[in-house]
């Protein structure tokens, strides 16, 4: 009997330091380690698409930027803001899909070299399936966190006035107001995060310290940029180091 054998087993070791388990408690250990892993690890990928969509940002303003003046001619014939909206709109979406299938042809790729190389260090077997709700969901996050995050952008230049988009110098400035355009994202982004780590409470904690981070960041760089411009100007251009670096370091700045 696996019980009595257990039992016989913590009997006859008096030291308290050795811990005596069965294959069952093991298992049922190693089980909410590998959980208590998921979940770190669900959250470590949120960093991933957040920084990720901070990048789809900036890239989809220099490419609205560069389509300005297009905009603008839609505009004079008399196309609505819905209609010029939903034509960038689909070109989001299609985007999405086209970096989700990437990465689900990497993931495909490179999964189970990685679960090869674990299965030599854990005894542990390893299948790697991918179902039709990770496929909806992987579609589904993309999509969604790049409409989320590039939909405001479209929304501040189609306010603008049409005369403005057929100059094309316009420059995309958001105000206290327009940051009101970015509650979606952050509530989907706080939504996945309290998927992620199953719990209310550390999702919450996890996603805003994230977003204390980000407003500490953004709010101190540019006063610490400030601060070194000033004391450049006070500076002969060949200062400090040399002339190639200064000038390199006032570009920079």
């Amino acid at each position: 009997d696996h019980k009595s054998t257990l039992d016989d087993l913590k009997k006859m070791v008096k030291d308290p330091a050795i811990s005596v388990r069965g294959p069952k408690d093991s298992g049922q250990q190693l089980g909410r380690v590998l959980n208590y892993l998921t979940d770190y690890l669900g959250l470590v990928g949120l960093v991933a698409v957040l920084i990720s969509s901070i990048g789809a940002f900036y890239l989809f303003q220099s490419y609205l930027l560069s389509r300005i003046k297009y905009m603008g001619i839609l505009k004079t014939l008399g196309l609505s803001k819905q209609t010029i909206a939903m034509s960038f709109i689909w070109i989001i979406i299609f985007l999405g899909m086209l970096a989700s299938s990437l990465s689900l042809f990497l993931v495909k790729l490179f999964l189970p070299i990685v679960f090869s190389v674990l299965t030599q260090w854990m005894d542990i077997s390893y299948q790697v399936v991918l179902t039709y709700s990770m496929l909806f969901t992987l579609f589904s996050i993309s999509i969604l966190i790049n409409a989320f995050v590039c939909v405001p952008l479209i929304i501040s230049v189609l306010k603008k006035p049409t005369i403005e988009l057929l100059q094309n110098n316009l420059k995309i400035k958001f105000g206290l107001v327009d940051l009101i355009y970015y509650v979606p994202a952050f509530l989907f982004l706080w939504s996945l995060a309290i998927w992620q780590a199953h719990s209310v409470k550390i999702g919450s904690i996890f996603i805003f310290a994230i977003v204390g981070i980000f407003i500490v960041v953004f709010s101190l760089f540019p006063f610490g940029f400030n601060y070194i411009s000033n004391k450049l100007l006070k500076l002969e251009l060949k200062q400090p180091f040399s002339l190639s670096f200064g000038l390199a370091l006032r570009y920079f700045i």
